[in-house]
């Protein structure tokens, strides 16, 4: 007899199956251009933009904008090329996660390896997250300060915008500060005290693209510098090129989830990025070959190397995953990744019992009728946190933000907030502070997330402020606050081939807004079991147009138990289309996204 699931059901809202918008237009053209049908229609669900969609089916390096229009990049490049010259000790201060990691190491590698500074005139520094918080923080300018090998020049990364007390601090004693940075600018404008900004987004910059992460805008600088030092005709190393740092800009777009449908930029730098680590040219990646099943592409990326890499920010010192992708020992990478897979295993442990803490709070709020979810755990790790936000706001259709104690400090408790489509976190979060006294202590972000620390007396009082502008955000857009799905139609029974999951490939690379795509068919359940080490997969049969696919369902236990599911039933189902390789065969099978009997499946197709 087969043993019977029992969990908590936790109230939570149905979810919704949409179907992604129809560009006729962007179609017509690219089947004029003699683009593919089905790729063509995948694209013309994600773009509305003619011109734009036709590169995106052939990317070009020489798409990408040029860096010396990101406002105070030639200043910046003047600077550095000057400390190159005098020999300066030169410090890079980058956030602690991938994208900052990466930003690291790009720069670190652009200045010892291409511009030939001495590798002992570097310093590196990235903020513990425990222990120092984000950002520039005042422990941190400290530690700055304090270092025996005082830098007379600080390049940030993926950091910076907000953080002008720290920069006038460091100024004060003759340090310049560049700032590089790709987050929103704060109200009161761009550090004054800071040497430069590069920063798409702030205003009078002519950088068209706002939506490229921390790692680019370092990367441009490097380009900007090396632009200016062969128009002097300076010397540089010519047997190291920018573009060979692409792959590590690849691995922080990919990473921190920037668009991939609003950026051609984003799209150039990770599909180019991803063939450099294919080359497995960097005993890095090459430590990472027992993980290549196939092609890298943007879901290994996302998926396997930056949560290994971002381990290592939330759980530890970051320097060490700038440091395993630096080395150049094939010996030393394969047991930083042992580590790392280590260090990621104990993050999972953490962030499991998080989430299902979170879930069960957040299922309480969402059945009182609220329009956010604002959770506090005591006994919550501030590292991972933002993991869990997301989850929650994929189940829920809600903005959240998950609260945890901050290391050292018992009064104040630390946030990562998630948004959902249509409503800018950030700009609630300007709200709050411009209309409310002594709750935000500090806070940072875009559209799309953002964090934030406030005194641990004032969590109720900003839990309702934060409901109440949600809203109202979500009142005036209109936005839809349900947990959605979007789709790209059903497949029919002759596109249930290899040769359509291998063209997916040529759509790489995906991430936010540009999406693997994913279809929506009836289906009957031919058969299922419960699979993994606590039965929290569920494996099926699926018939559908008379076909059966074998087929994966990972962590529906959240959503199923055996009372739910039998054999023979009818039901709908949300899928990416797959290849399985098994005893030297490879064959179709479908990784489910959601599944529901019709009759609890709402949709909107």
């Amino acid at each position: 007899m087969a043993e019977v699931r029992l969990k908590e059901r936790l109230k939570r809202p149905e979810v919704t199956i949409q179907l992604r918008p129809f560009h006729r237009k962007v179609h017509q053209v690219l089947l004029e251009n003699k683009v593919d049908s089905f790729i063509a229609s995948i694209i013309a669900r994600r773009i509305d933009d003619p011109e734009h969609a036709l590169k995106f089916a052939n990317l070009k390096l020489k798409f990408l904008t040029s860096p010396h229009l990101l406002k105070d990049a030639t200043k910046a490049a003047k600077r550095i090329i000057q400390a190159l010259e005098r020999g300066e000790v030169i410090g890079l201060e980058t956030d602690h996660d991938c994208d900052g990691q990466t930003s690291h190491v790009i720069l670190h590698v652009a200045l010892t390896n291409i511009f030939n500074h001495p590798v002992g005139k570097i310093r590196s520094y990235i903020g513990h997250r425990m222990a120092e918080g984000y950002g520039l923080s005042d422990k941190l300018a400290q530690r700055i300060l304090d270092d025996d090998m005082r830098p007379t020049l600080i390049i940030t990364a993926d950091n910076g915008s907000t953080d002008e007390a720290r920069i006038a601090l460091l100024k004060s004693q003759n340090i310049d500060v560049i700032v590089t940075d790709h987050h929103a600018i704060p109200e009161e404008g761009v550090p004054q005290s800071a040497y430069a900004v590069l920063n798409p987004t702030q205003k009078g910059c002519e950088y068209n693209d706002p939506f490229i992460a921390g790692c680019m805008v370092a990367w441009l600088l490097m380009a900007e510098v090396r632009r200016l030092l062969l128009l002097e005709g300076k010397p540089i190393n010519s047997d190291c090129q920018l573009t060979d740092l692409l792959d590590f800009v690849a691995v922080g777009t990919v990473a921190d989830c920037v668009s991939m449908a609003k950026s051609i930029n984003n799209r150039v730098v990770a599909y180019y990025g991803m063939h450099k680590i294919s080359q497995l040219t960097r005993s890095c990646w090459s430590s990472f070959s027992d993980h290549f099943h196939h092609k890298v592409d943007s879901e290994f990326l996302g998926f396997v190397i930056a949560p290994l890499l971002n381990s290592d920010g939330r759980m530890s010192d970051a320097l060490s995953s700038v440091s395993f992708l630096l080395n150049e020992d094939h010996q030393k990478t394969k047991q930083w990744v042992e580590f790392l897979q280590q260090q990621n295993n104990h993050r999972k442990a953490i962030q499991k019992d998080m989430t299902a803490k979170a879930m069960s709070e957040a299922s309480k709020q969402y059945a009182k009728g609220a329009s956010s979810i604002c959770v506090y755990l005591d006994d919550g790790h501030a590292g991972v946190h933002g993991i869990s936000a997301s989850r929650i706001k994929d189940s829920f259709g809600l903005p959240t933000i998950l609260f945890s104690p901050k290391q050292g400090e018992d009064d104040i408790i630390t946030g990562s907030a998630r948004s959902i489509d249509g409503l800018n976190i950030k700009a609630v979060l300007d709200l709050i502070y411009q209309n409310t006294t002594d709750i935000l202590i500090k806070y940072g972000g875009h559209t799309g997330a953002a964090g934030l620390t406030i005194y641990k007396d004032k969590f109720v009082e900003f839990s309702q402020s934060f409901n109440d502008y949600c809203q109202k955000a979500i009142a005036e857009n209109n936005i839809t606050a349900t947990p959605i799905i979007y789709c790209d139609g059903e497949l029919t029974a002759e596109e249930f081939t290899l040769k359509h999951v291998e063209k997916f490939a040529l759509l790489e690379p995906y991430g936010r807004e540009f999406e693997a795509p994913v279809f929506c068919n009836k289906a009957s359940i031919y058969s299922f079991k419960w699979v993994g080490k606590e039965s929290q997969h569920l494996q099926l049969m699926l018939t559908i147009h008379g076909k059966t696919l074998k087929s994966i369902w990972f962590f529906a236990d959240e959503y199923l138990d055996d009372a739910d599911i039998q054999v023979g039933e009818e039901v709908q189902v949300a899928y990416r289309l797959s290849k399985e390789h098994f005893n030297g065969q490879t064959y179709v099978s479908l990784k489910i996204v959601h599944l529901a009997k019709l009759t609890h499946q709402r949709q909107i197709l």
